[in-house]
């Protein structure tokens, strides 16, 4: 019997997902383990969570604001029964796969194809800010966790399951207050998708809940000090007009993908405008970004912009068009997304100097966008 077109997308769709989870298990071994007792890893931030952890199941008077108040990861590691570093490590590993699962999924809610999204995710999991810089620094967990609320969050709002949604804002905020950058995305969504009066009821209440949880947690958690949201804001605002750090936010964040939207800046306009939430969900971020490391707090953007380089792809290749040269487009860029991977501060194999990963992104960056460049050229040869 042949098996209906159904089975067959559930069986395209669980080989796909059995290969991301093999591939990301590969990256968080080739990211390594962080070697916290090292004297120069003493000040960094992951410290204070490690400290929060140790005082679970209560809260430690010590930690300075903002991480006092993210205190939902640090506070469920503690209750693990292993050493803390372990509880870390493990709540980490369980984290990425299931970033890995949302993250799927979400390309395929875009509407991606499933290779095209199997393709995409697996350039994910080889990134090095967004994937194994939390692998190696696993106390950094809340970072993953948040991504993995606001990613959950984000299906279900498609979907409009207005219960789930409230249910999961109160443990997205206490986890990081990153997750309230989704409040007025959703908005926006509401908007172009014509939503009813209801449908806005439920948003307002979600938000009330999640604003709720931002102000609760800061009236009930003790904190000696630390700089507040507008502090680091005001601070890191020098950087704003920074070349070298527009430049590491836009391009190197995205490794091997950063000169794809400028090559096809017609087609991201396009993408952007139709998806007016989106572009929304860009600005915040990258203004949001000015709070710390350049690279890394452009995590939060990265499944649109994933999605961006599907939407991109799917203009000019898809399964039933060319399978053959997408089949070989797509691991060309698998294969640039894991050269990408390799880094001078973390790894199992790591580069021996910060100038090889900066010639290395670079280098591999104009790859990544002289193949895409040659589809416009495949497109002009071959018109549809």
């Amino acid at each position: 019997m042949v098996d209906s077109p159904g089975n067959q997308i559930k069986i395209k769709y669980a080989k796909y997902l059995s290969w991301l989870y093999m591939i990301a298990a590969l990256s968080i071994y080739l990211a390594g383990r962080i070697k916290f007792w090292m004297p120069e890893y003493a000040h960094m931030d992951f410290m204070k969570y490690k400290s929060m952890s140790e005082a679970s199941p209560d809260l430690s008077p010590d930690i300075i604001q903002p991480f006092a108040y993210r205190i939902l990861a640090p506070w469920i590691t503690g209750l693990l029964p292993f050493r803390v570093e372990i509880s870390f490590y493990i709540l980490t590993v369980i984290s990425l796969f299931f970033l890995v699962y949302l993250l799927f999924n979400f390309l395929i809610k875009n509407n991606i194809e499933h290779r095209i999204a199997f393709a995409l995710t697996s350039a994910f999991i080889f990134n090095r800010y967004f994937f194994q810089f939390p692998a190696w620094d696993y106390f950094h967990v809340s970072d993953l966790l948040a991504m993995c609320a606001m990613l959950l969050f984000l299906i279900k709002l498609f979907e409009k399951n207005w219960i789930y949604l409230a249910i999961l804002a109160i443990p997205a905020v206490l986890i990081k207050e990153t997750f309230l950058i989704l409040i007025p995305v959703s908005y926006i969504y509401l908007y172009i998708t014509r939503s009813t009066k209801k449908e806005y009821a439920w948003i307002t209440l979600i938000t009330i809940i999640s604003i709720g949880a931002f102000i609760g947690v800061r009236l009930f958690v003790q904190t000696p000090g630390g700089e507040t949201l507008w502090e680091q804001f005001s601070s890191g605002l020098v950087y704003f007009f920074n070349f070298e750090s527009f430049v590491k936010k836009v391009v190197l964040a995205f490794l091997p993908f950063g000169l794809v939207p400028l090559i096809y800046y017609k087609h991201s306009y396009t993408f952007l405008k139709t998806n007016s939430h989106y572009l929304l969900f860009f600005v915040i971020v990258l203004m949001l970004s000015f709070f710390g490391d350049a690279e890394r707090l452009m995590m939060p953007f990265a499944p649109v912009y994933y999605t961006l380089i599907g939407y991109i792809i799917q203009q000019f290749l898809s399964e039933s068009t060319n399978k053959s040269y997408l089949r070989k487009f797509l691991l060309y860029i698998m294969l640039t997304a894991f050269l990408s991977s390799f880094y001078h501060l973390w790894g199992v194999i790591q580069l021996p100097a910060k100038v090889y990963s900066l010639v290395s992104a670079l280098l591999l960056s104009a790859v990544t966008g002289y193949l895409f460049w040659r589809l416009k050229i495949l497109k002009k040869e071959k018109p549809a």
